[in-house]
């Protein structure tokens, strides 16, 4: 089995937060309509698969 990268919602390109307060938006979440779309930094990313299935 592959074990897929740990990448950190603070390190992803569609995480538009502030360093400072550590939480912030998740692009891909807002766009979709989830209701819950403020991440914080160190969350471990769950929108790996969305973003390698739309590269």
């Amino acid at each position: 089995m592959v074990k897929k990268p740990q990448l950190m919602c603070k390190d992803c390109e569609y995480w538009y937060g502030a360093d400072d307060n550590d939480y912030g938006p998740c692009s891909i979440k807002h766009a979709r309509g989830d209701k819950k779309f403020i991440t914080h930094g160190f969350h471990e990313c769950d929108e790996f698969e969305y973003k390698i299935s739309n590269a």
